[in-house]
């Protein structure tokens, strides 16, 4: 998927793909949820969501689902890697966050 945002253009083709969540249900159910976190080669970090019409971002407001791309802070990246437990991606994207307990 291809995205514009502020004057630059989003590609998941030609960006780094980090990390990735699916809830296991099909596309067409209403729960439906797959998020995509890639890194561009400029640095920046975004998702590629693919969601349905009931998943917390759609929050019904739509009928069929949603599919967009959202930029991403590195706090949002880092926080959304550690609630999935993503210690991998973690280590190797913010080395300097964590360290042994």
């Amino acid at each position: 998927m291809r995205k514009v945002i502020r004057k630059k253009v989003y590609d998941t083709e030609n960006a780094e793909k980090v990390a990735e969540y699916c809830n296991g249900l099909s596309r067409s159910a209403e729960y439906y949820s797959h998020t995509t976190l890639y890194l561009t080669q400029r640095g920046q970090f975004f998702f590629h969501l693919e969601q349905g019409p009931y998943t917390k971002s759609s929050e019904g407001k739509i009928k069929w689902g949603l599919e967009t791309i959202c930029l991403a802070s590195p706090k949002q990246v880092y926080k959304w890697l550690e609630e999935d437990n993503l210690i991998e991606e973690i280590e190797k994207y913010f080395p300097n966050e964590i360290e042994e307990g």
